[in-house]
């Protein structure tokens, strides 16, 4: 019986009554594996055993069998992932109405590239007065800023999120007013709605009268969220109240009715 190792040196060869038995271990990836060759010598002489030895480890050798110093091959070891990075979908979201929602998703990588399933991520809010979070979705709360934390393990990734509320529609106390008498007034409110109607507070509301002959407005300071109506002759006007590209109209009629008679003598 002789035992072949994997590696370049032919082993001696000895004969005997039954043969030859060649073993062929530690073949690549297999470290315990053992192959069993059995030639009948009274078919083989001893060179050319060796010759079928020859033949046997370059044959294993070219298909990627890789030697070790002790003469044997090394298996390949797999290669376990390990989670090296975090990304996420996006690195700033903005949200323009209070309760409007964004959605981040996070890719766990490992030392390849490669996106790793089933990993655990955990998500934060720096301020939740402004947005909260849940599960990779992010809530406008308020107008202001925050940093939106995703965490896996070790690993970090940020996301800022901005609320900015944009004036989306206006609603108007009154959307038709009658005046009867000259020198009347009436008040106007504006309220300045977002696109999900929630109030843009501080929103900069400014007013006009389709013709001041007829009515005019004012107000306290250019944003006032209140207008006065004034009759100014009879006839009709539209009085408008603007917020960024939104704006809502009030229809102004101004019809005088006589009140009181007073008679001049002659």
């Amino acid at each position: 019986m002789i035992s072949l190792r994997l590696d370049v040196t032919i082993p001696a060869i000895s004969s005997s009554s039954s043969g030859f038995l060649f073993f062929l271990t530690n073949l690549r990836g297999y470290r315990h594996l053992k192959l069993g060759i059995h030639i009948i010598t009274d078919k083989y002489t001893d060179m050319q055993l060796r010759h079928l030895a020859t033949l046997l480890i370059a044959s294993l050798m070219s298909c990627g069998g890789e030697t070790s110093p002790g003469g044997g091959t090394t298996p390949t070891q797999p290669v376990v992932p390990v989670a090296t990075s975090i990304t996420l979908s996006a690195s700033s979201i903005s949200l323009n109405s209070l309760g409007q929602t964004a959605s981040l998703t996070a890719v766990v990588t490992d030392q390849n590239g490669a996106a790793m399933s089933g990993q655990a991520v955990a998500w934060s809010s720096s301020d939740t007065g402004v947005v909260t979070v849940s599960n990779g979705t992010v809530t406008a709360v308020a107008d202001g800023s925050a940093t939106i934390t995703a965490t896996s393990g070790t690993l970090t990734a940020t996301a800022s999120a901005i609320v900015g509320q944009e004036p989306s529609t206006i609603s108007l106390s009154s959307d038709s007013l009658i005046m009867r008498s000259v020198g009347a007034e009436v008040d106007l409110t504006a309220a300045v709605l977002d696109a999900l109607g929630g109030t843009v507070e501080g929103a900069v509301i400014s007013w006009t009268s389709s013709d001041e002959g007829v009515a005019t407005i004012s107000f306290g300071s250019t944003g006032s969220e209140a207008g006065t109506v004034t009759a100014v002759a009879n006839g009709s006007a539209t009085i408008t109240a603007t917020s960024g590209t939104a704006s809502a109209t009030a229809s102004v009629t101004v019809a005088q009715i006589p009140s009181t008679i007073t008679l001049s003598s002659t």
